[in-house]
């Protein structure tokens, strides 16, 4: 592994950060791109080579914790197709979350024929429905 991807898996690289949180450096959250799940997992689990690192903004109470991946297109590397909307929701660490303990996401993408167009990914500051949801 290089230095540039080692400082990649260590948060070296974050604007306004100058080290990973003690949750970072003990874990990571991985979405696997082709099975469609979201897991917690050991940080040494994380091969850069595999892996694509997505930075997350800080949560704010009344957010939802969604993030959108999706794939650049070839022709004009501008649009992106929306492959998958990932809802950090559903593991439980809303309160990490809030804390600004975990501030990324990684992403697993080994399916054959998938790599077609660079991976992206981005987050929308989408509020809570509260009606949608009683």
């Amino acid at each position: 592994m290089n230095q540039q991807n080692q400082n990649n898996l260590y948060g070296q690289n974050l604007p306004g950060r100058k080290h990973p949180t003690i949750w970072e450096q003990n874990y990571a959250i991985v979405f696997d791109l082709t099975s469609k799940t979201i897991y917690k997992t050991d940080r040494s689990d994380i091969d850069t080579s595999i892996h694509f690192r997505i930075a997350l903004p800080r949560l704010l109470p009344f957010e939802e914790d969604t993030i959108n991946l999706g794939r650049l297109c070839a022709s004009n590397g501008q649009d992106a197709e929306l492959v998958a909307k990932v809802s950090v929701n559903s593991l439980g660490l809303r309160e990490q979350r809030l804390r600004g303990d975990i501030m990324e996401c990684w992403v697993l993408d080994t399916a054959e024929g998938n790599r077609q167009g660079t991976l992206v990914g981005w987050k929308f500051r989408d509020a809570f429905d509260y009606f949608e949801k009683k």
